[in-house]
Protein backbone atom coordinates (compact mmCIF):
# COMPACT_ATOMS: atom_id res chain seq x y z
CA UNK A 1 0.00 0.00 0.00
CA UNK A 2 1.64 3.40 -0.92
CA UNK A 3 2.54 5.95 1.51
CA UNK A 4 -0.89 8.36 2.94
CA UNK A 5 -0.18 11.93 1.10
CA UNK A 6 1.09 14.92 3.39
CA UNK A 7 -0.92 17.77 2.11
CA UNK A 8 -5.02 18.76 2.62
CA UNK A 9 -6.60 17.01 -0.19
CA UNK A 10 -6.34 13.76 -2.30
CA UNK A 11 -8.55 13.20 -5.56
CA UNK A 12 -9.63 10.18 -6.88
CA UNK A 13 -10.33 10.00 -10.53
CA UNK A 14 -13.16 7.78 -11.74
CA UNK A 15 -13.85 7.70 -15.66
CA UNK A 16 -14.70 5.90 -18.80
CA UNK A 17 -11.63 5.04 -20.79
CA UNK A 18 -13.59 4.94 -24.11
CA UNK A 19 -15.25 8.65 -23.13
CA UNK A 20 -11.64 9.74 -22.83
CA UNK A 21 -10.74 8.53 -26.26
CA UNK A 22 -13.82 9.60 -27.75
CA UNK A 23 -12.92 13.11 -26.64
CA UNK A 24 -9.63 13.28 -27.30
CA UNK A 25 -8.07 13.18 -24.21
CA UNK A 26 -10.18 16.02 -22.86
CA UNK A 27 -11.03 14.37 -19.84
CA UNK A 28 -7.02 13.86 -19.28
CA UNK A 29 -7.22 17.55 -19.49
CA UNK A 30 -9.36 18.66 -17.02
CA UNK A 31 -7.44 16.87 -14.48
CA UNK A 32 -3.95 18.27 -15.59
CA UNK A 33 -5.75 21.84 -15.21
CA UNK A 34 -6.90 21.54 -12.47
CA UNK A 35 -4.14 20.41 -10.47
CA UNK A 36 -2.37 23.51 -12.17
CA UNK A 37 -5.20 25.99 -11.34
CA UNK A 38 -5.68 24.35 -7.60
CA UNK A 39 -1.85 25.04 -6.81
CA UNK A 40 -2.18 28.35 -8.49
CA UNK A 41 -5.18 29.28 -6.00
CA UNK A 42 -3.99 27.57 -3.08
CA UNK A 43 -0.18 27.74 -3.52
CA UNK A 44 -0.71 23.63 -2.34
CA UNK A 45 0.02 20.64 -4.09
CA UNK A 46 -3.45 18.29 -5.28
CA UNK A 47 -2.57 14.96 -5.90
CA UNK A 48 -4.80 12.83 -8.30
CA UNK A 49 -4.94 9.19 -8.48
CA UNK A 50 -6.22 7.75 -11.78
CA UNK A 51 -7.74 4.14 -11.95
CA UNK A 52 -5.88 1.93 -13.47
CA UNK A 53 -2.62 3.90 -13.29
CA UNK A 54 -1.93 4.23 -9.75
CA UNK A 55 -1.13 0.79 -7.92
CA UNK A 56 -3.40 0.39 -4.82
CA UNK A 57 -5.84 3.48 -6.02
CA UNK A 58 -8.80 1.73 -4.14
CA UNK A 59 -6.54 1.15 -0.93
CA UNK A 60 -5.35 4.53 -0.71
CA UNK A 61 -8.49 6.06 -0.48
CA UNK A 62 -9.97 3.82 2.13
CA UNK A 63 -7.12 4.39 3.72
CA UNK A 64 -7.08 8.30 3.27
CA UNK A 65 -10.59 7.63 4.46
CA UNK A 66 -10.08 5.66 7.77
CA UNK A 67 -7.39 8.28 8.87
CA UNK A 68 -9.71 11.37 8.56
CA UNK A 69 -7.52 13.78 10.69
CA UNK A 70 -5.68 16.46 8.89
CA UNK A 71 -6.32 15.10 5.16
CA UNK A 72 -9.22 13.83 3.19
CA UNK A 73 -10.12 12.26 -0.06
CA UNK A 74 -12.64 13.41 -2.79
CA UNK A 75 -13.65 10.98 -5.24
CA UNK A 76 -14.09 12.63 -8.65
CA UNK A 77 -16.60 10.37 -11.36
CA UNK A 78 -16.46 11.99 -14.73
CA UNK A 79 -20.04 11.43 -15.67
CA UNK A 80 -21.78 10.10 -18.89
CA UNK A 81 -24.51 7.45 -19.66
CA UNK A 82 -21.38 4.98 -19.84
CA UNK A 83 -20.42 5.70 -16.62
CA UNK A 84 -23.30 4.89 -15.27
CA UNK A 85 -23.74 1.40 -17.07
CA UNK A 86 -20.12 0.62 -16.19
CA UNK A 87 -20.03 -2.49 -13.45
CA UNK A 88 -16.42 -1.57 -12.30
CA UNK A 89 -17.17 2.31 -12.27
CA UNK A 90 -20.53 1.87 -10.52
CA UNK A 91 -18.68 -0.34 -7.79
CA UNK A 92 -16.23 2.30 -7.20
CA UNK A 93 -18.69 4.95 -6.49
CA UNK A 94 -21.14 3.07 -4.35
CA UNK A 95 -18.14 1.72 -1.96
CA UNK A 96 -17.01 5.21 -1.90
CA UNK A 97 -20.53 6.96 -0.82
CA UNK A 98 -21.03 3.98 1.45
CA UNK A 99 -17.65 4.56 3.46
CA UNK A 100 -18.84 8.19 3.58
CA UNK A 101 -22.60 7.44 4.66
CA UNK A 102 -20.76 5.34 7.81
CA UNK A 103 -18.81 8.05 8.80
CA UNK A 104 -21.41 10.97 8.46
CA UNK A 105 -19.57 12.55 5.93
CA UNK A 106 -21.48 13.58 2.50
CA UNK A 107 -19.63 16.48 0.85
CA UNK A 108 -16.17 14.16 -0.34
CA UNK A 109 -18.31 12.85 -4.15
CA UNK A 110 -17.69 15.84 -6.53
CA UNK A 111 -19.09 14.42 -10.13
CA UNK A 112 -18.41 16.37 -13.41
CA UNK A 113 -21.30 15.39 -15.59
CA UNK A 114 -19.91 15.88 -18.85
CA UNK A 115 -22.99 14.33 -20.50
CA UNK A 116 -26.11 14.40 -20.32
CA UNK A 117 -27.28 16.31 -16.94
CA UNK A 118 -30.57 16.52 -17.61
CA UNK A 119 -30.98 12.83 -17.23
CA UNK A 120 -29.82 13.26 -13.29
CA UNK A 121 -32.60 13.23 -10.95
CA UNK A 122 -32.72 12.68 -7.12
CA UNK A 123 -35.87 10.49 -7.32
CA UNK A 124 -34.01 7.85 -10.12
CA UNK A 125 -34.72 4.91 -9.10
CA UNK A 126 -31.14 3.89 -9.62
CA UNK A 127 -29.18 4.88 -6.64
CA UNK A 128 -26.32 5.70 -8.63
CA UNK A 129 -28.39 8.28 -10.66
CA UNK A 130 -29.45 9.65 -7.15
CA UNK A 131 -26.03 10.16 -5.68
CA UNK A 132 -24.99 11.62 -8.95
CA UNK A 133 -27.70 13.88 -8.69
CA UNK A 134 -27.71 14.67 -4.83
CA UNK A 135 -24.43 15.83 -4.99
CA UNK A 136 -22.92 19.42 -5.86
CA UNK A 137 -22.03 18.45 -9.34
CA UNK A 138 -20.17 20.59 -11.41
CA UNK A 139 -21.92 20.19 -15.24
CA UNK A 140 -19.73 20.51 -17.95
CA UNK A 141 -21.39 19.27 -20.99
CA UNK A 142 -21.35 22.66 -22.52
CA UNK A 143 -17.57 23.42 -21.72
CA UNK A 144 -16.02 19.73 -22.73
CA UNK A 145 -15.32 20.29 -26.54
CA UNK A 146 -13.96 23.97 -25.73
CA UNK A 147 -10.72 24.80 -26.48
CA UNK A 148 -8.71 24.22 -23.75
CA UNK A 149 -7.02 27.94 -23.74
CA UNK A 150 -10.38 29.32 -24.38
CA UNK A 151 -12.59 32.19 -21.77
CA UNK A 152 -15.46 29.35 -21.03
CA UNK A 153 -12.97 26.21 -20.48
CA UNK A 154 -10.39 28.48 -17.73
CA UNK A 155 -13.14 29.82 -15.96
CA UNK A 156 -15.07 26.18 -15.80
CA UNK A 157 -11.49 24.67 -14.36
CA UNK A 158 -11.51 27.53 -12.07
CA UNK A 159 -14.94 26.77 -10.82
CA UNK A 160 -13.86 23.53 -10.27
CA UNK A 161 -11.32 24.71 -7.70
CA UNK A 162 -13.65 26.51 -5.89
CA UNK A 163 -16.23 24.26 -5.51
CA UNK A 164 -13.33 21.89 -4.28
CA UNK A 165 -12.05 24.61 -1.89
CA UNK A 166 -15.64 24.88 -0.19
CA UNK A 167 -15.99 21.39 -0.21
CA UNK A 168 -12.51 20.85 1.67
CA UNK A 169 -13.98 23.81 4.25
CA UNK A 170 -17.06 21.57 4.56
CA UNK A 171 -15.59 18.48 5.05
CA UNK A 172 -13.10 20.33 7.55
CA UNK A 173 -15.77 21.56 9.54
CA UNK A 174 -17.18 17.90 9.89
CA UNK A 175 -14.19 16.16 10.21
CA UNK A 176 -13.81 17.48 13.78
CA UNK A 177 -17.38 16.50 14.70
CA UNK A 178 -16.77 12.68 13.19
CA UNK A 179 -13.40 12.70 15.03
CA UNK A 180 -14.74 14.09 18.23
CA UNK A 181 -18.09 11.17 17.78
CA UNK A 182 -15.35 8.29 17.52
CA UNK A 183 -13.01 9.50 20.33
CA UNK A 184 -16.34 9.33 22.42
CA UNK A 185 -17.01 5.82 21.58
CA UNK A 186 -14.08 5.28 22.62
CA UNK A 187 -14.00 5.98 25.55
CA UNK A 188 -17.09 4.75 26.57
CA UNK A 189 -15.83 1.28 25.89
CA UNK A 190 -13.31 1.52 28.01
CA UNK A 191 -15.97 2.83 30.18
CA UNK A 192 -18.58 0.58 29.97
CA UNK A 193 -15.62 -2.06 30.88
CA UNK A 194 -15.49 -0.81 34.16
CA UNK A 195 -18.94 -0.69 35.29
CA UNK A 196 -19.28 -4.15 33.68
CA UNK A 197 -21.08 -3.46 30.79
CA UNK A 198 -23.34 -0.57 30.20
CA UNK A 199 -24.91 0.84 27.25
CA UNK A 200 -22.27 1.61 24.44
CA UNK A 201 -22.12 4.28 22.03
CA UNK A 202 -24.48 6.36 24.04
CA UNK A 203 -24.23 9.63 25.81
CA UNK A 204 -27.12 11.20 28.20
CA UNK A 205 -26.39 14.27 26.05
CA UNK A 206 -26.58 12.57 22.23
CA UNK A 207 -29.63 10.64 21.22
CA UNK A 208 -27.27 8.97 18.58
CA UNK A 209 -28.22 5.07 18.76
CA UNK A 210 -25.71 2.97 20.34
CA UNK A 211 -24.19 -0.37 19.70
CA UNK A 212 -26.80 -2.41 21.18
CA UNK A 213 -29.57 -0.30 19.15
CA UNK A 214 -27.85 -0.91 15.63
CA UNK A 215 -27.61 -4.62 16.70
CA UNK A 216 -31.26 -4.59 17.16
CA UNK A 217 -32.15 -2.63 13.92
CA UNK A 218 -29.30 -4.74 12.03
CA UNK A 219 -31.78 -7.96 12.39
CA UNK A 220 -35.23 -7.09 10.93
CA UNK A 221 -33.32 -4.84 8.81
CA UNK A 222 -31.89 -7.89 6.91
CA UNK A 223 -34.47 -9.64 6.98
CA UNK A 224 -36.14 -7.34 5.11
CA UNK A 225 -33.33 -6.79 2.45
CA UNK A 226 -33.51 -10.22 2.26
CA UNK A 227 -37.12 -10.92 1.36
CA UNK A 228 -36.52 -7.65 -1.18
CA UNK A 229 -33.61 -9.49 -2.76
CA UNK A 230 -35.43 -12.42 -3.33
CA UNK A 231 -38.52 -10.47 -4.55
CA UNK A 232 -36.07 -8.87 -6.93
CA UNK A 233 -34.43 -12.20 -8.04
CA UNK A 234 -37.59 -13.84 -8.70
CA UNK A 235 -38.09 -11.23 -11.31
CA UNK A 236 -34.69 -11.00 -12.58
CA UNK A 237 -35.08 -14.84 -13.42
CA UNK A 238 -38.45 -14.25 -15.21
CA UNK A 239 -37.00 -11.32 -17.72
CA UNK A 240 -33.84 -13.14 -18.00
CA UNK A 241 -35.84 -16.37 -19.05
CA UNK A 242 -38.10 -14.05 -22.05
CA UNK A 243 -34.58 -12.54 -23.42
CA UNK A 244 -33.14 -16.09 -24.05
CA UNK A 245 -36.41 -17.19 -25.52
CA UNK A 246 -37.05 -14.56 -27.81
CA UNK A 247 -33.59 -13.89 -28.25
CA UNK A 248 -33.50 -17.40 -29.33
CA UNK A 249 -36.31 -17.14 -31.54
CA UNK A 250 -34.96 -13.64 -32.99
CA UNK A 251 -31.27 -15.71 -34.20
CA UNK A 252 -33.72 -18.59 -35.61
CA UNK A 253 -35.63 -16.21 -38.00
CA UNK A 254 -32.63 -13.91 -38.74
CA UNK A 255 -32.59 -15.67 -42.64
CA UNK A 256 -35.65 -14.12 -42.92
CA UNK A 257 -36.11 -10.79 -43.21
CA UNK A 258 -39.93 -10.25 -42.25
CA UNK A 259 -39.90 -13.06 -39.65
CA UNK A 260 -36.73 -11.51 -37.87
CA UNK A 261 -38.46 -7.80 -37.92
CA UNK A 262 -40.98 -9.74 -36.09
CA UNK A 263 -39.74 -11.45 -33.81
CA UNK A 264 -37.62 -7.82 -32.46
CA UNK A 265 -41.30 -6.32 -32.02
CA UNK A 266 -42.32 -9.44 -29.98
CA UNK A 267 -38.88 -9.39 -27.68
CA UNK A 268 -39.31 -5.60 -27.18
CA UNK A 269 -42.87 -6.03 -26.55
CA UNK A 270 -42.69 -9.51 -24.02
CA UNK A 271 -39.78 -7.87 -21.51
CA UNK A 272 -41.81 -4.33 -21.48
CA UNK A 273 -43.93 -5.13 -18.43
CA UNK A 274 -41.30 -7.38 -16.42
CA UNK A 275 -38.82 -4.57 -17.17
CA UNK A 276 -41.02 -2.75 -15.39
CA UNK A 277 -41.46 -4.82 -12.11
CA UNK A 278 -37.76 -6.03 -12.44
CA UNK A 279 -36.89 -1.75 -12.25
CA UNK A 280 -39.20 -1.87 -8.72
CA UNK A 281 -38.21 -4.44 -6.84
CA UNK A 282 -34.60 -3.85 -7.80
CA UNK A 283 -35.13 -0.08 -6.89
CA UNK A 284 -36.96 -1.65 -3.25
CA UNK A 285 -33.80 -4.21 -2.87
CA UNK A 286 -31.23 -1.33 -3.78
CA UNK A 287 -32.77 0.98 -0.52
CA UNK A 288 -33.28 -2.13 1.66
CA UNK A 289 -29.56 -3.15 1.12
CA UNK A 290 -27.98 0.44 1.22
CA UNK A 291 -30.12 0.73 5.09
CA UNK A 292 -28.68 -2.49 6.22
CA UNK A 293 -24.85 -1.79 4.92
CA UNK A 294 -24.99 1.36 6.42
CA UNK A 295 -25.59 -0.42 9.90
CA UNK A 296 -23.41 -2.84 9.51
CA UNK A 297 -20.33 -0.43 8.72
CA UNK A 298 -21.65 1.62 11.89
CA UNK A 299 -21.67 -1.36 14.05
CA UNK A 300 -18.21 -2.48 12.12
CA UNK A 301 -16.55 1.34 13.04
CA UNK A 302 -17.41 0.91 16.72
CA UNK A 303 -16.15 -2.74 17.20
CA UNK A 304 -12.57 -1.92 15.18
CA UNK A 305 -12.21 1.07 18.46
CA UNK A 306 -11.32 -1.81 20.40
CA UNK A 307 -10.88 -5.23 19.14
CA UNK A 308 -10.31 -6.80 22.34
CA UNK A 309 -13.27 -5.34 24.52
CA UNK A 310 -15.04 -7.73 26.61
CA UNK A 311 -17.94 -5.72 26.38
CA UNK A 312 -18.46 -6.35 22.73
CA UNK A 313 -18.69 -10.08 22.51
CA UNK A 314 -22.48 -9.33 22.99
CA UNK A 315 -22.60 -7.63 20.31
CA UNK A 316 -20.13 -9.11 18.52
CA UNK A 317 -22.32 -12.43 18.65
CA UNK A 318 -25.55 -10.71 17.67
CA UNK A 319 -23.82 -9.32 14.57
CA UNK A 320 -22.37 -12.80 12.99
CA UNK A 321 -26.32 -14.16 13.49
CA UNK A 322 -27.45 -11.29 11.87
CA UNK A 323 -25.73 -11.88 8.58
CA UNK A 324 -24.86 -15.27 9.42
CA UNK A 325 -26.71 -16.34 6.34
CA UNK A 326 -24.91 -14.61 3.30
CA UNK A 327 -23.99 -17.08 1.30
CA UNK A 328 -21.34 -16.60 -1.54
CA UNK A 329 -23.19 -14.37 -4.06
CA UNK A 330 -20.16 -13.55 -6.72
CA UNK A 331 -21.37 -16.15 -8.99
CA UNK A 332 -24.84 -14.21 -8.97
CA UNK A 333 -22.81 -11.05 -9.28
CA UNK A 334 -20.91 -13.00 -12.67
CA UNK A 335 -24.88 -13.86 -14.18
CA UNK A 336 -26.09 -10.27 -14.05
CA UNK A 337 -22.78 -8.95 -15.37
CA UNK A 338 -23.28 -11.50 -18.14
CA UNK A 339 -27.02 -10.49 -18.97
CA UNK A 340 -25.96 -6.85 -18.85
CA UNK A 341 -23.26 -7.43 -21.26
CA UNK A 342 -25.49 -9.09 -23.88
CA UNK A 343 -27.98 -6.61 -23.70
CA UNK A 344 -25.40 -4.14 -24.27
CA UNK A 345 -24.52 -6.07 -27.72
CA UNK A 346 -28.35 -6.53 -28.51
CA UNK A 347 -29.17 -2.94 -28.07
CA UNK A 348 -27.30 -2.76 -31.54
CA UNK A 349 -29.75 -4.62 -33.56
CA UNK A 350 -32.02 -2.38 -34.04
CA UNK A 351 -34.09 0.83 -32.39
CA UNK A 352 -36.57 -0.89 -31.21
CA UNK A 353 -34.90 -3.41 -28.94
CA UNK A 354 -32.58 -0.64 -28.14
CA UNK A 355 -35.65 1.12 -26.56
CA UNK A 356 -36.60 -2.21 -24.80
CA UNK A 357 -33.55 -3.36 -23.59
CA UNK A 358 -32.22 -0.76 -22.21
CA UNK A 359 -34.05 0.19 -19.11
CA UNK A 360 -34.38 -3.59 -18.41
CA UNK A 361 -29.96 -3.18 -18.55
CA UNK A 362 -30.58 -0.41 -15.98
CA UNK A 363 -32.42 -2.49 -13.92
CA UNK A 364 -30.04 -5.62 -13.75
CA UNK A 365 -27.38 -3.16 -12.88
CA UNK A 366 -29.50 -1.88 -9.86
CA UNK A 367 -30.00 -5.76 -9.13
CA UNK A 368 -26.03 -6.62 -9.58
CA UNK A 369 -25.02 -3.40 -7.55
CA UNK A 370 -27.15 -5.23 -4.79
CA UNK A 371 -25.95 -8.44 -4.87
CA UNK A 372 -22.65 -7.56 -4.87
CA UNK A 373 -22.80 -5.08 -1.63
CA UNK A 374 -24.45 -8.11 0.14
CA UNK A 375 -21.46 -10.54 -1.14
CA UNK A 376 -19.20 -8.02 0.38
CA UNK A 377 -20.42 -8.40 3.87
CA UNK A 378 -18.66 -12.06 4.54
CA UNK A 379 -15.96 -10.19 5.01
CA UNK A 380 -17.55 -8.49 8.11
CA UNK A 381 -18.51 -11.94 9.31
CA UNK A 382 -15.81 -13.61 9.01
CA UNK A 383 -13.58 -11.25 10.36
CA UNK A 384 -15.45 -10.35 13.60
CA UNK A 385 -15.48 -14.32 14.28
CA UNK A 386 -11.82 -14.44 13.67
Amino acid sequence: MSAVPEQWSDCFWSYVRRDNEDLRGRIDHIREDLIRQYSLETGEDLRIFVDGEDIGWGEDWQETLDIGVGRTAFFIPLVTPRYIKSSACRDELLKFHAICEARGISELILPIVIARPEGLSKEDPDEVVRIIASANYEPFNEVIRSDRDSQRWMEAILRLVVKLQQAERRVEDNLSRVVEREINVADEVAVAETRGGSQVGWRDDDSRPGIFDLAEQLEPAFGKATESLTLAMRDFENLSGLVEKHGALVKEASADQGRYKLGIINMAEAIKVPTQALTETASAAQRDIVEVDKLIREIWNIFELDRESEIMRGPRAAFQDAIGNVGDLSGVVRDLDMLAGQMATAENISYILRKALRPARGAVLMLRDSANRANSWSRYRDESAG
